[in-house]
C-alpha cells in the first residue's frame, strides 16, 4: 500500500472506538503508582482513549449529518443512543450516593440535576460519568458547527475557531485561577478534538489520499508526545495543561497508525482480533457506564480476594462486556417494541 486512504477512518471506527474503551477502561483501574512508577506514568496517557473516541465520533457524525442534514432528525438520534441507558445507570448510581452516601446530592432537586445533566460535574468537579453530558452538549453543537462548514468552507471555520478554542483553553485557567470552574476545564479541552474530528470527517468522506510516509510521521510525533508525557508524570514536573494540548496530535497519529496496522492485518487475513474491537466498539457506551463506578467499584463483593492491577483489570473488564452486552441488548429490544 503505498498510499493512505482517510476512508480507512471510517471503515475502521467502530474498531478505534473499542480501542479506545479498552485504554478508559484500563486507565480507571487504580494501580500501585509507588510499586511501579514508570508504568503509572504511562497509565496516565490511557485516557487519550477518550480524545480518540471523541475524534472518530466528529467523523460519524459528519457522515450522519450529511446524508440528512435534518437537525430535529440529529439530535433524536443522538438522544436515543445515548439517554435511556445514561437515564437508568444515573438514577441508580446517583439515587444510592444520595440514600445511602450523602453524596453528590444535598435534596431532591440536586438529585434530579444530577441524574439528568451531571450537575455536581459542572457546577463542583466532583461526581463521575462527566464525559455523558459533556458529549451531550458537543451533540448539541454539531450540527450548527457542521452547517458553518458547509456555508463558509471548512477551511476557514477551521482556522478561525479551533485556534481560539486553543487561545482560550491555554489563557482562562491562568485568567480565573481564583474561580471554581467546575467540569467545564475538563469540557473545553476536549472541545477542540472533537471539532476537528468532523473537519477530519470532511476529508474522510472525500476519501483524501495521504503518502505512505505520512504513518512513519505519524508514529515519530505519537511517540515523542508520549514520551514527554511520560517523563512529565514521571519526574512530577509543573507542566500545566500539556499533556492536553499534546493529546491533539496523539489522537490524530494514533488513529492514522491504528487504522494502517488493521488494513494491514485485514489484508494478510491475521485479522482475528478485529471482530472483538468492532463488537466492543459498538458497545463501548454500555462499557463507560458499567465498568468503573459499578463493575469496577464492586470488584470487594466477589467471593474471592483479587489483588493487583492486572488481576483487578482482566477480571473488571469481562464482567463490564458481559454486562454492557445484557444491558445494550436489552435497551434496543425495549426500544423497538417501544417504536413498533
Amino acid at each position: 500500500m503505498e498510499s493512505v486512504n482517510l476512508y480507512l477512518f471510517s471503515k475502521y471506527r467502530p474498531h478505534v472506538m473499542g480501542m479506545a474503551i479498552i485504554m478508559i477502561m484500563l486507565y480507571h483501574v487504580k494501580m500501585d503508582e509507588d510499586s511501579f512508577p514508570l508504568l503509572a506514568s504511562f497509565k496516565a496517557n490511557l485516557d487519550l482513549g477518550v480524545d480518540m473516541f471523541l475524534l472518530v465520533s466528529g467523523i460519524g457524525l459528519w457522515y450522519s449529518f450529511t446524508k440528512n442534514p435534518s437537525v430535529l432528525v440529529f439530535y433524536s438520534r443522538r438522544l436515543l443512543r445515548i439517554m435511556p441507558a445514561w437515564l437508568i445507570v444515573a438514577s441508580v448510581y446517583y439515587i444510592y450516593m444520595y440514600e445511602a452516601r450523602g453524596l453528590y446530592s444535598s435534596n431532591v432537586w440536586e438529585l434530579l440535576g444530577n441524574i439528568s445533566f451531571n450537575l455536581c460535574f459542572w457546577r463542583d468537579c466532583i461526581g463521575m460519568y462527566w464525559f455523558i453530558p459533556a458529549i451531550m452538549v458537543m451533540y448539541f453543537l454539531a450540527p450548527w458547527y457542521m452547517k458553518l462548514m458547509n456555508e463558509y468552507g471548512s477551511r476557514k471555520v477551521f482556522y478561525i475557531i479551533v485556534p481560539i478554542l486553543l487561545l482560550f483553553n491555554f489563557l482562562f485557567p491562568i485568567l480565573l485561577s481564583h474561580v471554581c470552574l467546575g467540569g467545564l476545564v475538563v469540557f473545553a479541552y476536549r472541545l477542540p478534538i472533537f471539532f476537528i474530528g468532523l473537519h477530519i470527517g470532511q476529508l474522510v468522506k472525500s476519501k483524501t489520499i495521504l503518502k505512505r510516509k505520512s504513518v512513519s510521521w505519524a508514529l515519530v510525533i505519537l511517540v515523542v508526545s508520549l514520551a514527554v508525557n511520560i517523563i512529565v508524570d514521571y519526574y512530577q514536573l509543573n507542566a500545566g495543561y500539556l499533556h492536553v494540548f499534546l493529546y491533539i496530535p496523539m489522537s490524530l497519529s494514533s488513529i492514522l497508525c491504528l487504522v494502517f496496522l488493521f488494513e494491514k492485518l485485514n489484508e494478510s487475513r491475521c485479522c482475528y482480533f478485529l471482530p472483538v474491537l468492532s463488537f466492543l466498539g459498538g458497545i463501548s457506551l454500555e462499557l463507560y457506564l458499567l465498568h468503573e463506578n459499578i463493575v469496577y467499584f464492586h470488584l470487594g463483593a466477589l467471593p474471592f480476594h483479587i489483588n493487583g492491577y492486572w488481576p483487578s483489570a482482566i477480571i473488571s473488564i469481562i464482567l463490564a462486556v458481559i454486562l454492557g452486552w445484557l444491558f445494550h441488548a436489552i435497551i434496543q429490544f425495549l426500544l423497538i417494541k417501544i417504536w413498533r
